[in-house]
């Protein structure tokens, strides 16, 4: 009986409409792409995330060089950045700690010589009891933690206690040597002692 019902014609027909619901069940699976001018290209997504990141560097005799610290990293594996979400850098020489440098948000090369800072930076020279004698703060600083050079051609404002106040349209401050330079539209305020 069911013999009689396949014709060529029917088979035929069956074989197209089964063809027919799995391409249309293929085509659901398969992502749609868009292209045309707007389309955004994709973005990187993290291979890890830490979150209270904290990275020590000794130098060849075991002594402290710097510490990098961060509420969260992310590594990018196609661009091998890693970025810091509130990164805290402190330099050290001789188990002091010299320098700290905090920001809202940075980015390190794949090396992790270089450090971009962005947000509110604020780097602050340590006193001997711990607390800050010189502060300066800037929209953006290029750190080279090698060298230990940092730079911005944002605008600079400077403090220092017992000296006075100075802004400019840029600085190079050498870390290991101590040495501020403000350069381009330099104004300082000299503060005076009243005895």
């Amino acid at each position: 009986m069911i013999a009689s019902w396949i014709t060529p014609r029917r088979a035929l027909v069956f074989l197209l409409l089964l063809l027919l619901v799995m391409m249309s069940w293929w085509l659901r699976k398969t992502p749609t792409i868009v292209l045309g001018e707007e389309a955004a290209p994709v973005a990187e997504l993290p291979d890890y995330i830490i979150k209270r990141f904290e990275l020590r560097v000794l130098d060849q005799s075991g002594a402290l060089r710097h510490q990098l610290g961060a509420q969260q990293m992310e590594h990018y594996p196609r661009s091998d950045t890693v970025t810091l979400t509130a990164p805290r850098i402190s330099l050290h020489r001789d188990a002091a700690e010299l320098w700290v440098i905090e920001a809202q948000r940075g980015r390190l090369d794949n090396k992790q010589q270089l450090a971009w800072l962005e947000g509110e930076v604020g780097i602050y020279r340590m006193d001997q009891d711990g607390g800050s004698d010189m502060e300066v703060r800037t929209a953006e600083l290029q750190l080279n933690l090698q060298d230990k050079v940092a730079r911005t051609d944002q605008p600079v404002y400077a403090q220092q206690a017992g000296v006075g106040k100075a802004s400019a349209a840029s600085l190079r401050l050498d870390l290991r040597d101590d040495r501020l330079e403000l350069t381009k539209q330099v104004q300082f305020i000299y503060e005076t002692q009243t005895p």
